[in-house]
């Protein structure tokens, strides 16, 4: 029996500042185009959301900070244009870009957990992408179950995540608060493998 694995301090990088929105108080129903997103659907907008008030903070604006799933929902109708465009990630970058322009950016790249290791040792800056829950939702589903969550630190031993829908959609065990602990072994088994989104902060990168 492979022994749980837990964050290892000593080589612990993690993105700067950690978040600190945890929106579970939202959890409403929002329409936008002809789906009804709620609290089962709305992972993506909901770990965007984070990054834009964790972005908005690095740049020590404070715009953003009252917004709730309501208001993320409400500017993201802007860009799409389908109701499966709101469940797809380039369309959540494209509001990202639009808000911050060249001061922050939300860049699609092939995912890779090398690449995503560099990424928060480089940047100090947080990666959203998508795993398969089935094991923690319902390991007899025979399709994946995708579910969007943030990389927010990495260290010899794994990635730290952070899930601001975790309290009411997961069932993992180790889940505190709003983040969760994959070892590289779990990530390599549910990470949904095509894309994963960076978050960067290039006026950041400047001043180091």
């Amino acid at each position: 029996m492979q022994m749980k694995k837990y964050p290892d301090r000593s080589s612990l990088t993690s993105i700067s500042p950690l978040p600190w929105y945890d929106p579970q108080t939202d959890n409403i129903a929002v329409k936008i185009l002809n789906r009804l997103m709620n609290r089962s659907n709305t992972c993506m907008g909901t770990t965007y959301l984070t990054a834009v008030k964790w972005a908005g903070h690095v740049l020590g604006t404070d715009s953003y900070d009252s917004w709730t799933e309501k208001e993320y929902y409400s500017n993201l109708e802007e860009f799409v244009i389908r109701d499966i465009d709101i469940t797809t990630s380039s369309y959540h970058n494209k509001l990202f870009n639009s808000l911050f322009g060249d001061k922050a950016k939300a860049t699609q790249v092939k995912f890779s957990v090398t690449d995503l290791i560099k990424h928060i040792k480089n940047e100090k800056a947080p990666v959203i992408f998508s795993i398969d829950v089935r094991k923690a939702f319902n390991p007899k589903a025979t399709s994946p179950m995708g579910h969007i969550v943030m990389a927010v630190a990495q260290c010899s031993n794994g990635i730290t995540i952070h899930d601001p829908r975790g309290k009411y959609d997961t069932k993992y065990n180790d889940l505190q608060g709003a983040n969760s602990f994959f070892s590289y072994e779990l990530l390599e088994e549910i990470a949904r493998k095509e894309v994963m989104n960076l978050i960067s902060i290039p006026e950041k990168k400047k001043k180091k």
